[in-house]
């Protein structure tokens, strides 16, 4: 309609984090068709220093002096990074793009590639493709749908297999995979066999010692920016919920839509020795679940 009339719009935005006004942003900020500027409260002159600084006393006040003076940041100096107070792996993946470890991470056929997954039922399944090589972790892909049954999985997984040349080792399901059943009466675990793949049920684990597993090996992941792009965006927005009564932070993830990312990442990272090396095998692993 726009373009049909000449017409124009407007998107006036307070960052929430690296979301899709970060992206957009950061998009069209070159674009000459598109005018982009980011105001500060400083810069603007609408407040006095001294309203400001009231202003950042009372989200002290209000959300304690971490979480507050983040908000603050936030909502008057137009920070996307600083209202990451509760995010898990927010600084990591920061870190991350400082040390050019989130790029262009190309399959190497000498190392095989496992699979790294959460499984949804109602809500999504996300898929991470991981490939160990020395202490590395290659990042290499990603893939994520809804609504779409272990059939579809199968499908996406021989797909990419043809295409990129990759040669699966392990496919790591979280505990839960192997409960359920369909009308058949099989459970997922017996499906995906059927269809071609095995999948490894790995142990339940405690949600907090996998978040401490991913901050582990995040210092030596590479990510593919571009295959990778929406798991990494769940990764740095994964955060803790937040407690309005108690103005804390909760042990307790946020379930939102980072969380089949973040929870597939963790399914992986729970198993990674620290001292393993690939020698271009397969990944040995023990019989830890359902094959």
């Amino acid at each position: 309609i726009l373009a049909e009339n000449g017409g124009w719009a407007i998107f006036p935005t307070t960052p929430r984090g690296r979301n899709h006004a970060a992206t957009m942003f950061e998009e069209y900020r070159a674009d000459p068709g598109w005018f982009v500027e980011k105001l500060t409260a400083k810069e603007t002159t609408v407040f006095s220093p001294e309203t400001l600084e009231r202003e950042r006393l009372e989200y002290i006040r209000e959300l304690g002096p971490k979480f507050g003076a983040s908000v603050f940041e936030q909502e008057y100096l137009c920070s996307f990074d600083a209202a990451s107070i509760g995010n898990f792996y927010a600084h990591l993946i920061t870190q991350a793009e400082q040390d050019g470890r989130i790029g262009i991470v190309p399959f190497d056929p000498v190392h095989t590639v496992e699979t790294w997954w959460d499984l949804g039922y109602s809500d999504a399944t996300a898929i991470w493709f991981v490939q160990r090589a020395g202490q590395q972790f290659r990042v290499i892909d990603y893939y994520e749908a809804s609504g779409a049954g272990i059939e579809h999985y199968a499908k996406v997984l021989r797909q990419l297999g043809d295409e990129r040349g990759y040669d699966y080792s392990a496919h790591l399901w979280p505990h839960d995979g192997g409960h359920g059943s369909f009308d058949t009466g099989k459970t997922r675990v017996e499906v995906a066999k059927d269809l071609g793949f095995k999948a490894r049920v790995m142990p339940k684990h405690d949600v907090d010692d996998g978040i401490q597993a991913v901050r582990a090996i995040l210092p030596r992941c590479w990510f593919d920016a571009k295959k990778c792009e929406r798991g990494i965006s769940a990764l740095r927005q994964y955060r803790a919920e937040w407690d309005d009564t108690l103005k804390a932070l909760r042990q307790k993830p946020l379930h939102d839509w980072t969380s089949h990312a973040a929870d597939a990442f963790r399914t992986g990272a729970k198993y990674a020795p620290p001292g393993w090396v690939d020698d271009g095998k397969a990944l040995e692993m023990p019989d830890i679940g359902v094959v």
